[in-house]
């Protein structure tokens, strides 16, 4: 069974100003359970946030969603990500077809369904085998979005290129 920190309280913080459009979503098992949110304006230390957090929601219905940094601010502090199946953020929580860091789930009519997104966060949060499955994976895709990394591949791309 789930195991549970009842001192931890779920976070709301947007990106952005749009009140129908929030970005990041931190929640602790508890406080999801608990409904203990509290909702925060704009912050610029999302990453204090997101790393005490056990979950991180990307619900944008966005279709220029191409590359959302909070996806790769979620994997450097490993958490797992509830996202929207929307512009590159499928590939980019993708390991292979068996193992992503999270779940992924998808527009009806242009819009995050709540109950899909609701499905998601009670299967992570009462599910601890998938859970972890997911937490390692992030943690490989932490690797994949290293910044040594990146910069490693384009500096041999840049290589090949003018050789």
């Amino acid at each position: 069974m789930y195991k549970r920190q009842a001192q931890k309280r779920g976070v709301v913080a947007r990106h952005g100003g749009n009140e129908q459009n929030f970005r990041v979503v931190a929640l602790s098992n508890d406080a999801f359970i608990a409904g203990e949110v509290d909702q925060m304006a704009e912050r610029l230390d999302v990453d204090d946030f997101l790393a005490v957090s056990q979950l991180v929601l990307i619900p944008s219905y966005f279709k220029g969603e191409s590359f959302p940094l909070v996806l790769i601010q979620s994997f450097m502090v490993e958490v797992p990500v509830i996202a929207t199946r929307i512009g590159e953020i499928e590939r980019m929580m993708t390991l292979d077809s068996e193992h992503k860091g999270g779940i992924l789930i998808d527009l009806k009519d242009g819009k995050v369904d709540p109950e899909d997104l609701t499905e998601a966060i009670i299967k992570m949060v009462t599910d601890q085998n998938f859970y972890d499955e997911c937490k390692n994976s992030v943690r490989l895709l932490k690797e994949r979005f290293d910044i040594k990394n990146v910069a490693k591949n384009y500096l041999a791309l840049y290589k090949r290129v003018l050789d």
